[in-house]
């Protein structure tokens, strides 16, 4: 009997509510990973409840065309429910916009809740057990409400991925019976401060989905073929959060200078058209042929990327608060994929990443330094091979299904189990 086998069923006497904080039509990565927890919870038997805004999305978002499951590469369905409201994709970095997502947090969701709550089983039954949970302090402030309307009939899990900045935030992790901190170092630090008990938390990365990844895999050269990719040189890439101006991109760009001369293409996959475009003509500005901008590509098709490169880039840019606390989903597709990658070496990343037999991990703000790892991975096959099957077998640590189970030990743990 296979773990998965073994865990379906652990939670089926538990409800998770899961509050998005927006939306989920727009399918960017703190949205995949939303989807991916509920998916993962739901294969364990709990019965999944997600609560979204419905909004206007542009014409070039995917989810316009394409089914939502299979944007995000989701097999095990879960109830969805959409929120109606009047917002539009274009016009939500507004302030008005925001007061308004915040009135939906406080008061509209815990409505919604409420009903999830009531709802039956389809045998007819009611779960023993609920749990409200979200990665927002708006979302989790509103189902505190509900919280002292249902009594001992549910339970609050706030995810976390930072320390708080305020006295409020402060507050809201206090009241929340339960608070998932998104690693080990940030669930330490706030023990360590007296902000969180260790028999009310966690401190777990996010994962990547096994299945997805196995559904997608290929070989280097039929990746190559499937994307019809024909360069003879070598293949840096990067896939993830592409903005105009955002630092991370530029330093990549700039490692991307010291490769030209030893013939390495460097692919940078996501971003919005327009700010790919942005993108696309500093490179040439700056006289660059050796770098690439795909714009936007589908969650569950970057995958494709990353198995059709010689060595994955992940760099953060330096001196934000969230480096040292991060658990970024990408790094273990990246570690999955069969590529070897070259990461950015910070506190939370070195939990995952051990320098030399699982990844090589790189000083931040120093491309010069990026472009000398990613030559020695591309000239050394055996440290290559090494390090991308070493990856491979830790990724399994961090796989959806390993944070679902970490998640419903703390709600084992929130009723006394």
């Amino acid at each position: 009997m296979t773990r998965a086998h073994a865990d379906s069923g652990r939670g089926n006497d538990v409800r998770v509510v899961y509050l998005a904080p927006k939306d989920v039509l727009v399918a960017r990565v703190a949205r995949r990973c939303m989807m991916h927890l509920c998916e993962a919870l739901t294969t364990m038997g709990a019965q999944v409840e997600l609560i979204s805004l419905r909004i206007r999305t542009v014409e070039s978002e995917p989810t316009r065309t394409r089914s939502l499951w299979d944007v995000y590469g989701i097999k095990d369905r879960f109830r969805l429910t959409m929120v109606p409201t009047l917002l539009r994709q274009e016009n939500m970095d507004r302030r008005s916009v925001g007061i308004a997502i915040l009135f939906y947090r406080l008061l509209v969701y815990p409505l919604y809740a409420f009903r999830a709550w009531l709802r039956k089983s389809p045998d007819g039954s009611r779960p023993r057990r609920t749990v409200f949970y979200s990665r927002n302090y708006g979302c989790i402030a509103g189902a505190l409400l509900l919280r002292r309307v249902l009594g001992d009939r549910a339970r609050t899990v706030l995810e976390i991925h930072l320390p708080p900045r305020s006295r409020l935030q402060r507050v809201l992790i206090r009241l929340a019976d339960g608070v998932a901190c998104q690693s080990g170092a940030l669930q330490a630090l706030m023990v360590r401060d007296g902000l969180l008990k260790e028999d009310n938390s966690i401190g777990r990365h996010g994962g990547f989905s096994p299945q997805l990844t196995e559904c997608t895999r290929l070989d280097r050269a039929e990746a190559r073929a499937r994307l019809g990719w024909s360069f003879p040189e070598r293949i840096a890439c990067y896939t993830g959060k592409v903005v105009w101006g955002l630092r991370e991109i530029e330093l990549i760009v700039q490692a991307a200078e010291y490769l030209a001369h030893r013939a390495v293409r460097v692919v940078i996959v996501g971003g919005r058209p327009d700010h790919a475009e942005l993108w696309r003509d500093e490179v040439v500005r700056r006289g660059l042929h050796n770098v690439e901008f795909t714009g936007f590509v589908a969650p569950s098709d970057a995958l494709l990327y990353q198995m059709a490169a010689d060595v994955l880039l992940l760099y953060y840019e330096p001196g934000l608060a969230l480096n040292d606390y991060r658990s970024p989903g990408k790094l273990f597709e990246y570690m999955a994929s069969g590529t070897p990658a070259v990461v950015s070496d910070y506190l939370s990343i070195r939990e995952v990443i051990r320098d030399g037999e699982n990844g090589l991990l790189v000083a931040p703000d120093r491309p010069d330094l990026l472009a000398g790892a990613v030559t020695r991975v591309l000239e050394d096959t055996g440290l290559a091979h090494s390090l991308a099957e070493r990856a491979q077998a830790d990724a399994m640590l961090f796989t959806w299904s390993a944070t679902a189970r970490a998640t419903l030990s703390l709600v084992d743990r929130l009723w006394g189990g």
